[in-house]
């Protein structure tokens, strides 16, 4: 499987190989204006090469451009070897074309859709950094197939009956059926680099291949997209053939398949051999005793289970217990039945007697809390098993002490193990920055298995062990609010600007997977939608309330954020836009004098909230630019975010 990059350079190469051919002909790269005269493609001025595109040619669309709508009124069929998006918020409509490849460059944040018809005659690459989203809304046909690369959502969400494989592959990519896969030959989601993922609520007929071998990730199926659940139906479906490392997830957030639920619907028979199942639900939804999802609908036939989880075993997700059947329904559903847990983990404490992250080469104590729900004193004891993750070929997932002993626990109350497990991690090399192992632990009397995500330390060579807020960093990655700086690192001495405190503020809000709606209009002068860097952030921490900009109509995306601003954003994400709080009734910090000082309430809340004690000597520092390493335990404080939990 090759990347686009690589595919990229592959036609680089050919395209010189005919300059060297006497007589040949050949297309050139086609440059859309930054300020073009109207949408219209058959105008050459529109065209910073004076003339309208032809059969062979290269489109590219820039950073920015006065027109982002653009319309293809030339003959139905052009031939482009490519499109290029430079910048975000672009729609290509009109008349159908012939294409390659389809990319987003790097640096692009933000959506770029296609609604007219496209013909793909051979596979093409359609590749996106992880910040772009390419739309594909227009019906695609031909003999050719998709290839979604690069990690940021490739969408197919039209009609589309063209023949050749449809894939999620190379690095990471990330492909959303949203419409009809008609004709396609199959769907696939196989690992090169990255983490290869399908999702949608669209359907096909084809056959769903998901096999991964990679060490160091998965490939994943699942329904619905990041922001809400949904049905994905599909032709017969494999999972891990011979790949190892392979996962369903499923979003559980109320009762009904579709609205509530992720369901995936196999028209074809189910083969599942390595595959993990992974259930998200919603920590504000507790099922009734009895209700039963069905996660996967299948009516032609299954083979084989999940892994760790035999017909008829219980686990836990949040505080529910869930027993899988691979018979239900029809006697080939996959369903869950929630019951009401006779016990449950509030919390777990790793590395206690350290800094509190397990990290490579040591030996971690892993220190659950269970409560005891059932009716009647209980004496709990533990296993733990199936310690694993991604890896490279010599890391090695120890579980030394792998026996626990919670003593009896009267009903209702809480206790930590009195007799705890231990972990040991070593390895030559880390398999990626964002490193999560998994083990599971099974409580007695009740065979309840509860499995705990690990994440693994030292993340980032910029914040060692030392740092002093070390702890606050790997929480802010392991939770997806930010991914770091640049080469690997998180430049924890960097100012936070007012555009990035949107993101953080948003994901610490609303949770990793949050992506803002598509600003409809210009909020802030100075960060026009659509081509604003930030502007579906912004406009939307404008439209919960959280900020009214920085004056004349503008919000200063660029500037820092001070100590004395971020207690406004924080208390306002945490509480709502309308929160107001209490005034203060005292002095609290020598700089920030009450009655009188700027942002004073704001500045006391936080401090009575216990998410600020001051920056030293008794002050607070108000006016002082907030950076990165501050700015993640402030966050970590105010939204409660857990390293390790269950």
């Amino acid at each position: 499987m090759k990347s686009w990059s690589f595919r990229l350079r592959l036609r680089l190469a050919l395209a010189l190989l005919l300059v060297l051919l006497p007589g040949a002909v050949f297309g050139i790269s086609m440059h859309w204006k930054a300020t073009p005269v109207d949408a219209n493609w058959s105008n050459g001025s529109n065209w910073d090469e004076g003339h309208p595109p032809h059969d062979g040619d290269d489109l590219t669309f820039p950073a920015t451009s006065t027109i982002l709508a653009t319309n293809n009124d030339l003959a139905a069929g052009l031939n482009v070897v490519g499109i290029s998006f430079n910048g975000p918020g672009y729609t290509l409509s009109g008349n159908g074309i012939v294409s390659g490849e389809i990319l987003c460059t790097s640096g692009v944040s933000g959506k770029n859709t296609i609604t007219l018809p496209i013909t793909v005659n051979t596979t093409i690459v359609v590749g996106t950094q992880s910040a772009c989203t390419i739309d594909l809304e227009g019906d695609i046909d031909g003999a050719g197939g998709i290839d979604a690369t690069g990690g940021g959502p490739v969408i197919l969400g039209g009609t589309d009956s063209y023949t050749g494989e449809t894939e999620a592959a190379g690095t990471g990519g990330f492909l959303v059926v949203n419409g009809t896969l008609t004709g396609t030959s199959g769907v696939v989601v196989a690992e090169s680099s990255g983490t290869p993922m399908l999702a949608g609520h669209g359907s096909f007929t084809a056959p769903l291949t998901v096999n991964n071998s990679f060490p160091s990730e998965y490939a994943i199926v699942s329904p619905g997209v990041p922001s809400a659940t949904g049905i994905l139906s599909t032709g017969s479906a494999v999972f891990g053939s011979s790949g190892t490392r392979n996962a369903l997830v499923v979003r559980i957030n109320g009762p009904t398949a579709g609205t509530d639920y992720d369901q995936l619907n196999v028209t074809g028979t189910l083969a599942l051999t390595h595959v993990a199942l992974d259930v998200k639900m919603d920590p504000n939804y507790l099922p009734i005793d009895g209700t039963q999802f069905t996660i996967v609908k299948n009516v032609a036939g299954s083979i084989g289970q999940f892994d760790g989880l035999a017909e008829g075993a219980l686990f836990l997700v949040n505080q529910t217990t869930f027993q899988i059947t691979y018979v239900g329904g029809s006697e080939h559903d996959v369903v869950l039945t929630a019951h009401i847990s006779p016990a449950y983990p509030p919390s777990i404490a790793v590395d206690a007697a350290g800094n509190g992250v397990l990290e490579v080469g040591e030996t971690a104590a892993l220190q659950p809390t269970w409560t005891n729900a059932s009716d009647a004193s209980q004496h709990l004891t533990g296993t733990t098993g199936n310690f694993f993750g991604i890896g490279v070929a010599t890391t090695v997932f120890g579980n030394p002490d792998a026996s626990g002993d919670y003593g009896t626990i009267a009903s209702g109350a809480s206790a930590e193990c009195t007799d705890c497990y231990t972990v040991q991690l070593t390895t030559t090399g880390r398999p990626q920055q964002h490193w999560d192992t998994r083990i599971e632990e099974t409580i007695a009397p009740f065979s309840v298995i509860q499995r705990w995500t690990l994440h693994v330390g030292e993340s980032f060579p910029d914040v060692p062990t030392s740092h002093q807020f070390y702890k606050y960093v790997e929480n802010l990655f392991h939770n997806g609010v930010t991914g770091g700086c640049a080469g690997g690192n998180y430049c924890p001495a960097n100012p936070v600007t007012r555009a990035q405190m949107a993101v953080f503020l948003l994901k610490g809000e609303h949770g990793s997977s949050y992506l803002p709606p598509a600003c409809a209009g210009t909020m802030f002068t100075d960060v026009p939608c659509p081509t604003g860097g930030f502007v579906d952030w912004i406009n939307q921490l404008a439209t919960e309330g959280i900020t009214g900009g920085c004056g004349s109509g503008n919000y200063c995306p660029g500037n820092s954020v001070t100590r004395g601003q971020m207690a406004v954003f924080l208390l306002k994400g945490e509480h709502g836009g309308a929160y107001v709080p209490p005034a203060c009734s005292a002095t609290v910090f020598t700089d920030v004098a009450c009655p009188g000082a700027q942002f004073v309430n704001f500045i006391n809340e936080l401090n009575a909230e216990g998410i600020t004690g001051g920056c030293g000597g008794g002050n607070y520092c108000p006016a002082t630019a907030v950076n990165r390493g501050q700015m993640a335990v402030f966050l970590v404080k105010t939204f409660g975010l857990l390293l390790y939990g269950p």
